[in-house]
């Protein structure tokens, strides 16, 4: 007790301020609603229609769809033109369906000035045409500079965008700070409720995990754009006080994962590695329930969990992560900030913890 005590003391001595933050677990959307963009004529008929909703919330293949529904039913003779664009930074992104009298409807995408054939489905019980975008910073939207800061945007900071509706008679542009957002911005697809699922808001980012009777997965999600350069580290310490370090190494391109019994850490073995995905907005992992090496174990079913997560300079700590199929009942989980805890200090204690915001 005295040594604590005396440390405590210590630190205080040097401008160390002490906090008491909890964290509670985020709470997860039980009802999604497709986003809906429409173009009116003077009368207020709605002449254009444009859905956008998830195709797959998968974390490592999460996709969205596009689909642009007329006004009039589809027909042969006619012609028709719908259009929808995202519009940002003096460029615009461009879905355009359109279809000349007697001859068959064909769509296309991309930047005005490179337009080509995309993957569009065109159905004609509906009059409408859709499109299916890969979710991520390099996969929905790319131009001839490569990695296009367009996806970014609409996933991070909507009203930096503007978009546009228009058919063969109308055009009309939606300011920026009316749009209703999409379902990736700020990863709100992520945030749907699941079994034995978990979600924390922590230091601008978003974690969530996710527990099966095989698998335990793990992503972690950039909220803006700015934060490219911050670590992405954490550690799980299971009841058993083994503990497995998952690190996103953008350098490499890669995710670190190891873990550590008694002072031995070895790296995990790739038989327990079901799936990585990493990019500058997202990094995740789907690892095997238990995994075994000659050194080191760790089991996910071992719980409670704690949760480590590296911040700029300090340790975000989650006391305890359980999930519904967990049988024993625990607190809700408390968070502290420290910059003393470290994965080798795992034996837990009632007495006082230094919980540590910022040394000045």
């Amino acid at each position: 007790m005295f040594p604590k005590v005396f440390l405590l003391l210590l630190l205080s001595l040097f401008g160390v301020k002490f906090s008491s933050q909890t964290i509670i677990e985020s709470s997860c959307n039980d009802k999604y609603e497709p986003t809906k963009y429409r173009l009116f004529d003077g009368n207020g008929n709605i002449k254009l229609t444009a859905v956008f909703q998830m195709e797959s919330t998968n974390a490592f293949e999460p996709i969205l769809s596009l689909e642009l529904f007329g006004d009039k039913p589809y027909s042969y003779d006619r012609y028709f033109r719908n259009d929808f664009s995202f519009g940002f930074s003096g460029k615009r992104y461009r879905f355009n369906c359109i279809k000349y009298p007697f001859e068959e409807a064909t769509c296309n995408s991309g930047f005005t000035d490179r337009k080509g054939t995309s993957n569009c489905v065109i159905n004609k019980d509906t009059n409408a045409c859709k499109w299916l975008l890969k979710v991520g910073m390099d996969l929905l939207m790319e131009n001839e500079k490569g990695i296009e800061t367009s996806a970014i945007t609409i996933i991070t900071n909507p009203l930096e965008v503007e978009i546009t509706l228009s058919n063969s008679h109308l055009d009309e542009t939606v300011a920026a700070n009316k749009l209703t957002p999409l379902p990736i911005h700020h990863w709100s697809y992520a945030r749907y409720c699941e079994y034995n699922k978990k979600i924390y808001d922590i230091d601008g980012d978003m974690i969530t995990l996710k527990k099966d009777n095989s698998s335990f997965e793990l992503f972690i999600y950039r909220l803006t754009k700015y934060d490219y350069k911050k670590p992405r580290h954490v550690t799980l310490i299971n009841a058993k006080n083994s503990s497995i370090s998952i690190s996103c190494d953008d350098d490499r391109n890669d995710i670190i994962v190891s873990t550590k019994t008694g002072s031995k850490e070895v790296s995990v073995l790739d038989k327990y590695i079901f799936r990585k995905h990493i990019d500058g907005l997202r990094c995740g992992i789907s690892l095997s329930i238990e995994m075994e090496s000659e050194h080191s174990s760790f089991s996910f079913n071992d719980t409670p969990l704690k949760l480590i997560y590296k911040a700029n300079d300090y340790d975000i700590i989650i006391q305890e992560v359980k999930f519904e199929s967990d049988s024993i009942a625990v607190d809700e989980p408390r968070i502290e900030t420290t910059s003393i805890s470290s994965v080798d200090q795992q034996d837990s204690t009632d007495e006082p913890k230094i919980e540590m915001n910022s040394i000045q």
